[in-house]
């Protein structure tokens, strides 16, 4: 981590502009303390480096990064430590970050591994997604030029509230209609972040429905009166079956599903007249 800022203070310091927005930045980072504070000055100079001076080598660092820490937490960091430096309303320099990593992942001018553009398409992606504004009604009849110029034209803000939109009705909203009006071919860039922005909505919200499947199936036989053993027969299955619904490494099926809320149901009617 060290390595990230000692690099970076050699290289901006022709640079005062940069030079003040890293005193800025720090200055907001010295209330923690420790590792806590040295990891949030290796990200804060990862993000400057990657914004300003735009080398391969920092994009490397930030694979690293996101090895050691985690891509969610990293992205939270970055949103952490950019903020106090980034205006509100247009967050120019995250919105600089957002497109430097998305260019990484989509672009022509892709860098790295098939993993690492995995990783900044699903960085990009993160930073768009972590803080969704309040949604606004879009016009009811866009154009391809409408869409290109909000993907082109936007920033931060703006970005968020059309991701809210997504994220709001990821499997029949908005997001499939906008796909729809960009050309494969030659909207190629705005695609693939479009379409990974669309996956993260629908990955979330599968990953929601799932933890509410298993949060129901474990209310059901808790509530049940009966042990998971005689539950599992009284529905038509084994334990160890049982078992993998209720710690979610197996989705039971839509009818497996029914079957279970109306036993536990019954159960409960009789639990309570006798």
């Amino acid at each position: 981590m060290g390595s990230i800022v000692a690099q970076f203070e050699e290289r901006q310091a022709g640079s005062l502009p940069l030079r003040h927005l890293w005193r800025r930045g720090q200055a907001a980072i010295r209330s923690a303390e420790g590792p806590r504070a040295e990891l949030r000055r290796s990200v804060l100079a990862n993000a400057l480096a990657l914004v300003y001076l735009d080398q391969t080598a920092d994009l490397v660092a930030l694979t690293r990064l996101a090895a050691t820490i985690g891509p969610a937490k990293l992205v939270a960091l970055q949103e952490e430590v950019l903020a106090p430096i980034d205006p509100r309303s247009r967050r120019p320099r995250t919105s600089a970050l957002v497109v430097r990593l998305a260019r990484a992942a989509w672009s022509e001018r892709a860098v790295g591994t098939p993993a690492d553009r995995e990783l900044y398409g699903e960085l990009a992606v993160r930073l768009v997604t972590l803080r969704t504004e309040r949604a606004r009604v879009l016009p009811e009849r866009l154009t391809r030029a409408d869409i290109l110029a909000g993907l082109s034209a936007g920033h931060l803000p703006r970005w968020r509230q059309h991701a809210a939109l997504v994220v709001a009705d990821p499997w029949a909203g908005p997001g499939a209609t906008w796909l729809g009006l960009l050309d494969p071919e030659r909207d190629a860039f705005a695609v693939a972040g479009l379409t990974a922005v669309v996956d993260h909505a629908q990955r979330t919200a599968a990953e929601r429905e799932r933890t509410a499947v298993v949060r129901h199936i474990r209310r059901a036989i808790a509530e049940s009166g009966v042990s998971q053993r005689e539950f599992a027969r009284l529905i038509g299955t084994s334990q160890s079956r049982l078992s993998t619904y209720a710690s979610g490494t197996v989705v039971p099926s839509a009818t497996m599903l029914v079957r279970i809320s109306q036993i536990a149901a019954s159960l409960q009617r009789t639990s309570r007249s006798i």
